[in-house]
């Protein structure tokens, strides 16, 4: 829960609307903008959106082209990329292969710059489960051994089961 700071009389809010921000950002652009933008436009519900000019895209490309493209790091890192991460108390659906997918790309192209990545794919939404997990072992003086027990013969059911 958040709480509005009280504010002195006269004073101007500490916050602005999103639509107000995204108007800030928009004047905010730097001068030479033109160059790059064709269009930028501030959205009702907020949101800046920009339409690139075509000449400036291809004087990117061919600048790069140019140039040479180089595909390395210049300071090769170790980089988690946490992607996928399905709710394992929901059902699974297509929308969860954009973000795979995503995912997987972005490690790949980092490997491809010479970083050491790790994939991660974490199965999150266990807070309630293990909470109710915890209360009912308290409740009932189980010991984590007994506890074990249970959730791998639950596991063995469910993968028996799908």
């Amino acid at each position: 829960m958040f709480k509005r700071q009280k504010r002195e009389p006269g004073q101007p809010p500490a916050w602005k609307s999103p639509k107000d921000l995204a108007g800030a950002i928009k004047g905010a652009l730097p001068l030479d903008a033109n160059d790059i933008f064709e269009q930028t436009e501030v959205a009702p519900q907020g949101f800046v959106t920009v339409k690139l000019r075509t000449a400036w895209i291809e004087n990117q490309i061919r600048q790069l082209f140019e140039t040479g493209l180089r595909f390395s790091a210049d300071s090769p890192q170790r980089v988690v990329i946490d992607f996928s991460s399905p709710n394992i108390a929901k059902e699974m659906h297509v929308g969860h292969l954009r973000s795979t997918i995503l995912g997987d790309t972005v490690a790949n192209l980092l490997e491809r710059l010479g970083n050491d990545v790790v994939r991660l794919n974490h199965v999150g939404d266990w807070g309630t489960q293990f909470g109710m997990l915890l209360e009912y072992m308290t409740r009932h003086e189980l010991t984590v051994v007994v506890v074990v027990v249970v959730v791998v013969v639950v596991v063995v059911v469910v993968i028996c089961v799908c």
